[in-house]
């Protein structure tokens, strides 16, 4: 059994164990090696930044206008309501509450476009 295959079982049992947490990097670190731990503070200043930035009203609508939407829920448009989390607010055709998929989703697609690395994001829907 080699370190990087312990490694690779010990990610995998982590993932599935914090499901909730998808969205967390993880840095293998050692302080009595001193081994990982250059990379964990520039990992630490980009999670901050992500957490920290906001994205425009215009910026987000364009979003909306690219997404592959195939839920039964129409998203008239969207805007950031806060930082650290990012928290969004979308205004739909339907005064329920998004569904999971839906949301999770649109998450996904959030994260790549805006690269919210390392940090949760918050979505709220709202009837227009």
């Amino acid at each position: 059994i080699t370190k990087e295959r312990d490694k690779r079982k010990f990610l995998e049992d982590l993932r599935d164990t914090l499901k909730f947490l998808s969205w967390a990097p993880t840095v293998f670190i050692s302080a009595h090696k001193k081994a990982g731990t250059g990379a964990l503070f520039p990992l630490i200043q980009r999670v901050y930044d992500a957490a920290s930035r906001r994205i425009t009203t215009g910026e987000l609508n364009r979003f909306v206008d690219t997404l592959e939407w195939e839920y039964d829920m129409k998203i008239y448009y969207m805007t950031q309501a806060s930082i650290r989390p990012p928290t969004f607010v979308v205004f739909t055709d339907k005064a329920d509450k998004m569904h999971f998929s839906a949301e999770r989703f649109l998450v996904n697609r959030l994260r790549e476009k805006f690269d919210f690395t390392g940090t949760p994001i918050a979505i709220t829907s709202k009837r227009r």
